[in-house]
């Protein structure tokens, strides 16, 4: 998975969200079209990601995007002329993504220079707009729920005088109150499903699943206040694949990446669940183990780990790579009580330990 086919993913989503939450505006426009047949260009981009140019699908899914963007924020616009429930929501919904892929088109053309807010704008705008959208919903609901009422006072009136038609027309409200219900609790789960997708893309890797260097920040803060208040100690781990580039140029990329996500996925079973495990970048992992109670606990840790170095890994292709580790460890408060430092030492432990490392690869 790549950012482009997370963002292709859930522009899938977001069409059909859009083709239903503004029914009667396409059905006016004679446009009904419109907004599968983007839900389809997403899906073609979300392959092209996966499985072909990843360079094309950044393309298309920022051209898509934009497309998409413009046609929902003119729909929207349409629907708040007709004072349509949830437009003014949707169309500020909008207008907030379409800034969002407006300034990251602009970032990508070197136009706007790389900080914080241009290479995160797609992400900022879309959750805006996930916000605004909701409130859409709740607006279209409490409309429905006036609507709901008004028609239950009605019932009331035309009951004294018509019995039978209004005991068959409150049976078709009912019915036609739980079946839009449905309909929004489905849209509702699929901008949840949205949501937490963006969410997971802010705060781990991509290929290994594993936490990014962005929440193994916000994990040592916290173990560093949890630390100062209990006064227990906790081990920053550098942990790094020894000649991990030579794999690359061997075999290529792609198995390449087989050993991180096989190296990931070892590493899960080391720590406890409560401790945290991180790839930061490349070959580079980290693992942030809180509770620290003896050095001979985290000798056992260590030797534990460069056991799991001699594992094999088996590629696709059939060969068996043995990678072994390279480990650094620094401990808080002992070797530093400032955390860029403390990682500073520990990662340069394991550079020391990294001048005898071997690797061994044979044929399976």
């Amino acid at each position: 998975m790549s950012p482009t086919a997370g963002v292709s993913a859930a522009g899938i989503f977001g069409s059909l969200f859009v083709h239903r939450f503004l029914a009667g505006t396409p059905r006016r426009l004679k446009l009904g079209w419109l907004m599968p047949s983007m839900s389809i260009a997403y899906g073609l981009t979300f392959l092209t990601a996966v499985f072909g140019s990843y360079y094309i699908a950044a393309i298309s899914v920022n051209l898509i995007s934009m497309v998409f963007a413009v046609s929902a924020l003119s729909m929207g616009a349409i629907s708040l002329w007709h004072r349509e429930p949830g437009a003014r929501f949707f169309v500020l919904a909008w207008i907030s993504f379409l800034l969002g892929v407006l300034v990251i088109a602009l970032h990508n053309v070197g136009v706007l220079p790389s900080n914080p807010l241009t290479t995160n704008a797609l992400l900022i705008g879309s959750v805006i707009e996930m916000l605004l959208l909701s409130l859409a919903l709740a607006d279209r609901i409490n409309e429905l729920q006036r609507s709901r009422e008004q028609a239950q006072t009605q019932l009331l009136e035309n009951r004294q005088h018509m019995p039978e038609v209004v005991k068959e027309s409150e049976r078709q409200l009912e019915s036609r109150v739980t079946e839009r219900t449905q309909e929004l609790e489905t849209v509702n789960q699929k901008l949840r499903e949205s949501k937490q997708l963006l969410e997971d893309q802010a705060n781990h890797d991509i290929l290994t699943g594993l936490a990014n260097r962005k929440l193994l920040k916000d994990r040592l803060a916290g173990a560093k206040a949890r630390a100062r208040r209990s006064g227990e100690r906790f081990a920053l781990v550098v942990v790094d694949l020894n000649k991990f580039k030579l794999i690359n140029d061997t075999y290529g990329h792609a198995a390449g990446d087989d050993v991180l996500i096989a190296m990931a996925n070892s590493l899960r079973m080391v720590p406890r669940e409560s401790d945290t495990i991180a790839r930061i970048g490349g070959d580079e992992f980290v693992l942030l183990i809180e509770g620290v109670r003896s050095i001979e606990g985290l000798d056992r840790l260590k030797d534990k780990l460069s056991r799991l170095g001699d594992g094999a890994v088996t590629l696709a292709c059939g060969t068996e790579i043995r990678v072994g580790l390279s480990i650094g460890v620094a401990m808080y408060p002992d070797d530093s009580q400032d955390l860029d430092q403390l990682f500073s030492i520990a990662d340069a432990a394991m550079y020391r330990n990294k001048n005898t490392a071997k690797v061994e690869i044979y044929q399976g």
